[in-house]
């Protein structure tokens, strides 16, 4: 089974939700929370505010922790054929800089 662990923010500001376009080479694109893997040996505390900086151009500050979710995704569904799981680390964020901006390559992240 492969792993993989991510950490996304929940960024709301008036009422809006901060989302990122996720476009893959093949198929529709998809709207998602900013966030992403968590590098080897990386805090996924740190990887929150690195991955909204990357995707979106803004300074982030982690405000709490909201929950952690799992996935399994079975062999018969993932794209490499194998038995997959996904673990989700989740934080309320706000927005405390920088500039949105799109990430044009992020298609590969």
């Amino acid at each position: 089974m492969s792993f993989r662990l991510a950490a996304y923010a929940v960024c709301i500001e008036n009422g809006r939700v901060l989302l990122a376009r996720y476009v893959p080479p093949t198929g529709e694109s998809i709207w998602t929370l900013p966030g992403g893997r968590v590098e080897h040996g990386e805090d996924p505390f740190d990887a929150v505010i690195r991955e909204v900086a990357e995707e979106t151009g803004c300074i982030a500050t982690v405000d709490r922790l909201l929950g952690v979710d799992s996935r399994v995704i079975l062999a018969a569904e993932a794209r490499a054929g194998v038995e997959h799981q996904n673990v989700g680390v989740f934080y309320r964020a706000v927005i405390t800089g920088g500039r949105l901006r799109p990430r044009p390559d992020s298609a590969n992240n």
